[in-house]
């Protein structure tokens, strides 16, 4: 607590310590007199003051003075230091949301870091969040090796774990861009849970081109996402296994067990992926199962399914006839075709049954009553 009252100048601190030696030394001296001439000086320079209450006063109102002006300056100074560093957290956070502007980020980022590297100017882990927002703001403008410069300046030693984790994220970003396997490696061993670090070990992967080494990074981004990202990255690993599947099928007859496997291990991932329904309506072509194949492509309902169930339709091998596929496949894109196939061969009953089936499927939209209405006119044609 004393050390706290006193004050942070050389000067202040040596006229305190003069004054209540003085005020000691006149206390003691009525009392040790006749020890000697030791406190003769000292009690001939403040006995008159101390030999009434008037001076005994005095002197008590200059130390209580003495002691409220030293408190008063630390005090000032603790709460100028916290304002910084409110200041400076403040213009942190605005820096993240300006990330999306480079110049401004930029900018904003040396303008924080000039404030907190002056002396007393901000907390040390102001300083290095700075640096971090720093080198984000310059990756994010395009200059990866001013970044990287940046990065190799932190002291990390004695910073939060959460800087820490900034920066290891950042280094990451840097080696993915690099190829550096080794400095990615280095980062996912200091945090093996980050779900950021580890998207950058799938980007290195997809860069590379090995399709099952991204599923397989891929599946560590799920384990360590957000419960609330969970879903969007099960979704991206299953789509992962689809196009790793695809290449495969690709290649020929050898990777149709691989294809297989693929499409197993992106339904355990997202039962509905649409990428993983292409695939298997794709697997079920090659198996000579057209019927199966326009379930699975009706079930994915993109638009790679639906080229792929136009095709099927207007081949001339197409083993199945429009009613049973009107049975088979219940998807309005594909009713629309069923109908329009059927009016062209002259089938308005099948047309109008397709149509009836759109239309209790889409409650009664306006796209169904048309298509009715169309077939009752080439109806009444014929």
């Amino acid at each position: 607590m004393g050390a706290f009252l006193l004050p942070r100048s050389r000067r202040a601190r040596l006229a305190v310590y003069l004054i209540l030696a003085l005020v000691v030394v006149g206390l003691l001296a009525p009392l040790f007199g006749l020890l000697g001439r030791t406190f003769d000086v000292a009690a001939w320079l403040v006995g008159p003051v101390l030999g009434t209450p008037f001076g005994r006063l005095a002197v008590v109102n200059l130390v209580v003075l003495a002691a409220l002006l030293a408190s008063r300056t630390r005090l000032h100074a603790h709460f100028a230091a916290r304002r910084r560093d409110e200041l400076g957290a403040a213009q942190l956070e605005l820096l993240d949301r300006l990330v999306d502007e480079p110049s401004t980020a930029l900018a904003g980022a040396r303008r924080v870091l000039r404030v907190a590297r002056l002396p007393h100017g901000a907390a040390p882990w102001i300083r290095t969040q700075a640096e971090i927002a720093l080198a984000r703001a310059h990756l994010a403008h395009g200059e990866a090796a001013a970044a990287a410069a940046v990065l190799r300046t932190l002291d990390l030693e004695r910073t939060p774990i959460e800087l820490q984790r900034s920066a290891a994220q950042l280094d990451a970003r840097l080696a993915a861009d690099d190829g550096d396997t080794a400095r990615l490696a280095a980062a996912i061993e200091r945090f093996p849970h980050d779900a950021v670090i580890l998207r950058e070990q799938r980007r290195l992967a997809h860069k590379s081109g090995d399709l099952l080494a991204v599923c397989a990074a891929q599946a560590r981004v799920v384990e360590a996402a957000h419960p609330a990202e969970r879903v969007t990255e099960r979704r991206q690993l299953a789509a992962d296994w689809a196009d790793a599947g695809t290449r495969s099928l690709a290649s020929g007859e050898a990777g149709l067990v691989q294809a297989t496997a693929c499409v197993a291990r992106a339904r355990d991932a997202d039962p509905s992926s649409p990428p993983a329904a292409v695939l298997a309506g794709d697997l079920a072509v090659r198996d000579g199962r057209d019927t199966l194949a326009m379930q699975e492509w009706s079930r994915a309902g993109t638009e790679d399914a639906w080229r792929r169930v136009i095709a099927r339709l207007d081949a001339a091998s197409s083993p199945f006839t429009p009613a049973e596929l009107v049975d088979a496949v219940r998807r309005d894109a594909v009713l629309v075709l069923i109908a329009r196939d059927a009016l062209l061969r002259g089938d308005p009953a099948l047309a109008e049954r397709a149509g009836r089936v759109l239309l209790r499927r889409s409650g009664g939209s306006p796209a169904a009553n048309a298509l009715l209405e169309c077939v009752a006119r080439a109806a009444r044609e014929r």
